[in-house]
């Protein structure tokens, strides 16, 4: 059985915050990782068409 009955989703999600400091003018790393199923129907022969892709996304947050 799918997880989802939509051609393109989002299949799993994780992620993490850390505080590099403290006090009001903190900085804080962001890493946040995905997997991505996309259905693209089945072919002649009936068999799936799909793809799935593994994303991460990093990033430096600094407030002033």
């Amino acid at each position: 059985m799918p997880f989802s009955t939509e051609e393109s989703y989002i299949q799993a999600r994780a992620g993490l915050s850390l505080d590099l400091g403290t006090g009001p003018q903190v900085t804080e790393l962001k890493v946040q990782w995905a997997r991505a199923d996309y259905s693209y129907g089945k072919d002649a022969a009936g068999r799936r068409i799909g793809t799935s892709e593994h994303m991460l996304l990093a990033a430096v947050q600094m407030r002033f």
